[in-house]
């Protein structure tokens, strides 16, 4: 679902923006050696959308330094996300992230009421911020952010050796050894970020 979503989306973009003129940013020259082609253009410039929207630009400026409108300076900050959340689950999970994805999408799909393009974008979004709400699954470590490091009594990484889901609450073996239950998964989102997947003996999902 996921690449035929990008697949459709891409060509969207090709479609509404290969015969429009687009000059780079003047704050960012471009050179020779920096030229893109024009095939790999869209998803160049989602790429950069998606960073840009990542560090904490908005929308009219993320319009603005890519020389768009602001309706496809968002198109292209959903598809880069999408792109960039497809490269961190082949990380994590390799030939196993195309059904995790399918699974997650299909379930907020039928909960929530949702349009697949709506899920797969939320997904998507979740998988950046290291949600572990959406994430959280036995056999994954979770190591300190850097920001929290000097935060005291917080060991440098957990794993999880379960997970329920009403409500959601996990259950976490840190690098000492100990254990806790019934621990929120929240709490991951906000002092950990995701570091390995292992499922060699799990099913997807």
């Amino acid at each position: 679902m996921s690449r035929r979503t990008l697949a459709r989306w891409s060509h969207s973009l090709r479609r509404a923006l290969g015969s429009r003129p687009r000059t780079a940013p003047a704050a960012v020259p471009q050179s020779a050696s920096s030229y893109v082609p024009p095939a790999d253009r869209p998803a160049e410039w989602a790429a950069d959308a998606a960073g840009l929207h990542a560090a904490g630009r908005p929308l009219p400026e993320i319009a603005a330094a890519l020389c768009v409108d602001q309706g496809t300076a968002a198109r292209l900050v959903r598809s880069g996300q999408l792109a960039l959340a497809d490269e961190r689950l082949q990380e994590l999970l390799g030939d196993r992230a195309a059904a995790w994805l399918d699974h997650q999408v299909s379930r907020r799909v039928d909960a929530d009421r949702l349009d697949p393009d709506t899920a797969l974008a939320a997904i998507a979004h979740a998988v950046l911020a290291d949600d572990a709400l959406v994430l959280a699954a036995p056999g994954q470590t979770w190591t300190l952010r850097p920001d929290r490091a000097t935060a005291s009594g917080l060991p440098k990484s957990v794993t999880i050796t379960a997970r329920s889901s009403d409500p959601p609450r996990v259950s976490l073996r840190y690098d000492d050894g100990r254990q806790e239950d019934d621990v929120d998964p929240s709490l991951l989102t906000q002092y950990y970020w995701l570091a390995a997947w292992d499922r060699e003996d799990q099913e997807v999902p």
